[in-house]
């Protein structure tokens, strides 16, 4: 199937301005419930596993080796240039003072995912491309299991997959760390679901629901999200990517509606453009933003709630000039 989808892009674009606001705005203390709500929008990273594995689906079938070959032209070559740019820059000014060739080995070699501490470095966002790059190299293997299996027994083995991996992680004491939660299994029916959405006959069937539905499902995923966090503790935040993410897709769906109104046209235009450069405006704005603190902190300055807005205008035009950097590089 080759029709784009507008609501994808705009998706991508709600989604990652959710993630930054989220990384922006943890400093702030303005009480519980705008705690509750940054944090709601951290969830926005369990859409990128479902757009990710939905993009997918869309796409034709090829073989293996163009697959990994598309995914390094389009994935690893931005990343590898930009944890590079981070690595340099942090040799002048140290962002991240313990880290150095060795943290940076162990990204172009990938082998961080299985550290708890380098999964994490060079950026806390950068735990999502260990995880999405797990994906991409079991895709040929996740799709021929679909062949065999068919959508509905598939589907039903990715719940179970991801439900077992989260009750065995917590079993064996290693729920709370990251190497162990971020692995690509926890996050495996989300991204099945995606894949499986857009084989079906009806891709954008979830666009098609009354504005009331989206509203119960948004206030019934808060609903268990709030009460696994609180009756089961890391292990319900596990478990809570579940009603997450329908509250999530609920969200982004209604925000979609209100934009197609005359009136709010600017907001769809808004999260559009971002969605084009959500990958590069991912990668770069934590590193950014840590780099603020670093030289506030070293002037002495106050972070205001004023610098969120600034700053990500700033990363937003930094992600499109990076864009064009690797674009221009991948044409040579």
């Amino acid at each position: 199937m080759s029709e784009r989808i507008p609501f994808i892009d705009f998706a991508k674009g709600f989604s990652i301005f959710s993630i930054i606001i989220y990384h922006y705005c943890l400093p702030f203390d303005f009480g519980w419930l705008f705690k509750q709500i940054i944090a709601f929008g951290g969830t926005g990273i369990h859409l990128f596993f479902f757009l990710s594995g939905f993009g997918l689906g869309l796409g034709r079938k090829t073989s293996a080796l163009t697959f990994y070959k598309r995914r390094f032209i389009k994935i690893l070559l931005p990343y590898y240039i930009f944890v590079t740019i981070v690595f340099l820059i942090n040799l002048v000014l140290p962002v991240y003072p313990d880290s150095g060739l060795k943290t940076w080995l162990s990204h172009i070699f990938l082998y961080k995912m299985f550290s708890n501490d380098l999964i994490i470095s060079f950026g806390y966002q950068l735990w999502f491309i260990s995880t999405i790059i797990q994906f991409y190299l079991f895709f040929p293997i996740i799709r021929w299991i679909k062949e065999k299996t068919g959508n509905r027994n598939f589907a039903i083995i990715a719940v179970l997959v991801s439900s077992f991996y989260i009750v065995f992680i917590t079993f064996i004491g290693h729920n709370s760390d990251r190497a162990w939660n971020s692995f690509f299994l926890a996050f495996f029916w989300e991204f099945v679901l995606g894949f499986l959405l857009a084989n079906s006959q009806k891709p954008k069937w979830f666009l098609d629901l009354k504005t009331w539905q989206y509203v119960v499902t948004l206030f019934l995923g808060l609903a268990f999200m709030g009460i696994l966090n609180k009756l089961f503790g890391q292990t319900g935040r596990l478990f809570n990517d579940f009603p997450a993410l329908f509250a999530f897709i609920s969200l982004v769906v209604l925000v979609y509606r209100i934009s197609n109104y005359h009136s709010f046209k600017w907001l769809e235009s808004f999260f559009l453009n971002i969605g084009k450069v959500s990958f590069e405006i991912y990668l770069v704005h934590y590193f950014f933003f840590s780099l603020l603190f670093l030289l506030l902190n070293q002037n002495k300055i106050t972070y205001f709630p004023y610098f969120v807005p600034i700053l990500f205008l700033f990363v937003w035009v930094l992600a499109i000039g990076f864009q064009r950097l690797t674009k221009s590089l991948e044409n040579r």
